[in-house]
């Protein structure tokens, strides 16, 4: 059967299982509906894609790949005007498109633009995020390493400090006292724009932001989850808080499955990051298909 053919293992929780508590095999799926080999038909409420099989977006992306198929060293038309598009939607500064083969991807990026146009070398996360799979990412969320500045994570319903009214300036605060018994200067402050599952503190990343900044450090607001209106009211969930980060990275939530992710930033940092000398392009020819599906 299906779960010895794919995990022959005599635990249920075999690392390909996905972390399942068995294993699901699904042959299709179509809006928001997969459907496993059984028969039955679930909502996708696991996967991070917002809708499957859309058939505009599935006709847009056979029609580009007919047509061309190559990697981000090259500018073309659909790719250009999704970029476009998209940084109209972003407020403030953020007006520079990078086009990454992920969501970790867009962070690892991140990362480097922070370190090299900041000159720091420590970046404040919180406690239990994620951000991504590749190594820097597991770095930042370690409980301790050359990277990382780990923070608490601000819960108002199970940390330290769970008064709505003052939660948010007490957690800042520690933010404030743990960058300054750091051994380095910090590059870049990363946070999801949703804390985990649950909403920030009135005035804690407005207060988060002034201090890292003031420390000539980055703020990264990580949208993989948050982005494109997924919480309601704001495109964007940062917007929710009054803050305007440095840098933004896209992910899982642009994409409908597709293996593509974005960093959007201003200017200024793009073209210091770029006077660095270090160069990115990508080889995943996805993103010129899924540019065409997103603005079609």
């Amino acid at each position: 059967n299906y779960s010895t053919s794919i995990c022959a293992s005599k635990s249920p929780r075999h690392p390909l299982c996905c972390s399942t508590g068995y294993p699901l095999e699904i042959v299709r799926a179509s809006g928001q509906y997969v459907y496993p080999s059984n028969g039955e038909k679930y909502i996708d409420a696991r996967s991070g894609t917002v809708w499957h099989c859309h058939p505009d977006v599935v006709e847009a992306g056979r029609k580009q790949m007919e047509t061309l198929c190559t990697n981000s060293r090259f500018l073309y038309d659909s790719m250009v005007t999704y970029a476009k598009r998209l940084c109209a939607t972003f407020p403030g500064k953020l007006s520079c498109c990078i086009f990454t083969n992920s969501g970790s991807e867009a962070n690892e990026l991140a990362v480097q633009i922070a370190e090299a146009v900041s000159g720091g070398s420590k970046i404040v996360a919180l406690r239990g995020a994620s951000h991504g799979h590749v190594m820097t990412q597991r770095r930042l969320t370690a409980a301790s390493s050359d990277l990382a500045c780990p923070v608490p994570q601000p819960d108002v319903y199970r940390g330290e400090h769970r008064d709505p009214g003052t939660a948010g300036e007490l957690y800042a605060a520690e933010v404030g006292k743990i960058m300054a018994e750091q051994d380095a200067k910090v590059a870049a402050f990363i946070h999801e724009s949703v804390s985990g599952q649950t909403a920030y503190p009135q005035g804690y990343l407005e207060a988060v932001y002034r201090q890292v900044r003031a420390a000539g450090g980055l703020c990264i607001a990580d949208e993989q989850q948050g982005g494109f209106k997924r919480t309601g009211k704001h495109f964007w969930a940062f917007e929710a808080h009054d803050v305007c980060p440095d840098i933004v990275t896209l992910g899982k939530s642009m994409s409908c499955g597709h293996p593509v992710g974005a960093v959007i930033t201003t200017r200024d940092i793009a073209e210091k990051f770029a006077a660095s000398g270090v160069s990115y392009f990508n080889t995943v020819s996805w993103c010129m298909c899924v540019s065409a599906a997103e603005y079609s």
